[in-house]
């Protein structure tokens, strides 16, 4: 689904922290659940807030964000 520029702000940024809760909480459950050896890349859509999350309250032992 593409977004107009009426919906800008759905489609761009920072996730919300009921929307981190959600993906984390849907990770943990599927095949894409954080290992003690995963390592999550930020390629630089917003402000990292998410991949700060996932090393501060999941398993990931390191993250790497991009400019």
């Amino acid at each position: 689904m593409a977004c107009d520029s009426s919906q800008i702000e759905q489609c761009y940024g920072e996730p919300s922290i009921e929307g981190i809760y959600q993906l984390t909480a849907a990770m943990r459950e599927s095949a894409c659940a954080l290992q003690s050896d995963s390592v999550i890349y930020d390629i630089g859509s917003g402000y990292g807030r998410l991949a700060t999350y996932l090393f501060l309250k999941e398993r990931a032992q390191q993250v790497e964000i991009g400019d």
